[in-house]
């Protein structure tokens, strides 16, 4: 499996929109999918038992400074369009949040680092939630939720460091988290209040040449607040749990993917 671009995902409208795959010839006369082929039909050139079109990340996030816990939630979606996922891998994980000028040395704007231990990830998936990613699901169409929290050479680890910009901050600066338009702080806040909820903070992933988003599209898509770090993740809060105001994190927070990855096998 490759990664092909990057798509945002379409948080202000509803339904996602991602660029329509390759055709499955289904109705393509003469070229079976071999689901009524006989016992005797070579099995290479049967379909899939999965299909993923695309992931997306997700958060959750538990903050008591200098420490965080998080389940990262990566959704493999079957039909991005119609906004039907296919099943989400849970990979769980702790590290330390600092907040402060300074925290984030190649971006004056940030408020706020979190930073996760690789070695305290683990999967979270629960086999018997139907809901959750099997094994085998993920071995026939991709796990791209581990690389993403395995440092290099071994994995990509986009999601290890997470750099912070308050709301205010960013509604202040005028810092559209999309380069053609569409995601400032005020319309991320009201898209959030229409689900009860309060936007917080924008994440930011380092699009390092190491990393999944220097080669994917990320930074063709996604602004920066300064240095090589883009726009992954908008943080909100509900506000009948959480009550924390201010450019600091503390508490319980939903971590909501900006954009997708479109998969192709």
């Amino acid at each position: 499996m490759r990664l092909m671009s990057i798509s945002l995902i379409a948080v202000l409208a509803g339904c996602p929109s991602v660029a329509e795959g390759p055709d499955d010839d289904d109705s393509t006369p003469g070229a079976d999918d071999d689901d009524s082929s006989p016992p005797t039909d070579d099995d290479d050139t049967d379909p899939p038992l999965f299909t993923f079109e695309a992931f997306s990340v997700g958060l959750e996030l538990e903050v008591a400074a200098p420490t965080v816990a998080a389940t990262f939630v990566i959704t493999y979606w079957e039909d991005l369009d119609l906004g039907l996922p296919a099943c989400d891998q849970l990979l769980t994980a702790s590290g330390s949040a600092a907040f402060g000028s300074g925290v984030v040395p190649d971006c004056p704007a940030c408020v706020g680092a979190l930073a996760f231990d690789p070695e305290s990830v683990s999967d979270g998936s629960d086999p018997d939630d139907p809901d959750h990613c099997r094994s085998y699901e993920l071995a026939e169409m991709g796990d791209w939720g581990a690389p993403l929290l395995t440092p290099p050479p071994d994995g990509y680890g986009d999601l290890l460091t997470l750099a912070l910009l308050g709301a205010e901050d960013q509604a202040l600066s005028g810092l559209d988290l999309a380069l053609e338009g569409g995601l400032t702080a005020e319309a991320l806040a009201a898209t959030a209040a229409e689900d009860g909820l309060v936007y917080a903070h924008a994440a930011f992933v380092d699009a390092g040449p190491s990393s999944l988003a220097s080669v994917s599209g990320l930074t063709e898509v996604a602004a920066s607040p300064g240095g090589s770090w883009r726009a992954l993740l908008q943080l909100l809060r509900d506000p009948a749990v959480n009550d924390h105001e201010g450019g600091t994190l503390m508490g319980s927070y939903l971590g909501r993917s900006l954009w997708s990855w479109p998969m192709s096998r």
